[in-house]
């Protein structure tokens, strides 16, 4: 396997805002994401719980890897959406596995 650097974000807002986060996503010209549904945590908020039967009141996690001019675009995309429905953004530096020799 081949390593090669990358940068990880990772972007927890609430359900009803990841179709704008995804969207701000793809026009920042990321090449993939994951979605991770349902998480529960605790900040500025208060406790937020993924056991709300509609599913409206729970946190989703959009996690993405790339290098860092993307990843730069895709924080400035979304840095407005956080601002005004709250979440939280992280960024770290990962190492991505490729396939190959």
């Amino acid at each position: 396997m081949t390593r090669e650097p990358c940068q990880r974000v990772e972007i927890v807002v609430d359900q009803p805002h990841l179709s704008v986060v995804i969207d701000a996503i793809r026009d920042a010209s990321a090449d993939g994401w994951t979605v991770l549904r349902e998480v529960s945590g605790s900040g500025g908020r208060g406790e937020q719980w993924a056991d709300d039967l509609s599913g409206s009141g729970s946190n989703v996690m959009i996690i993405v890897a790339a290098e860092r001019t993307v990843v730069d675009r895709v924080l400035q995309a979304v840095a407005p959406i956080l601002r005004e429905a709250g979440g939280i953004c992280l960024v770290s530096d990962a190492v991505r596995l490729l396939p190959g020799p």
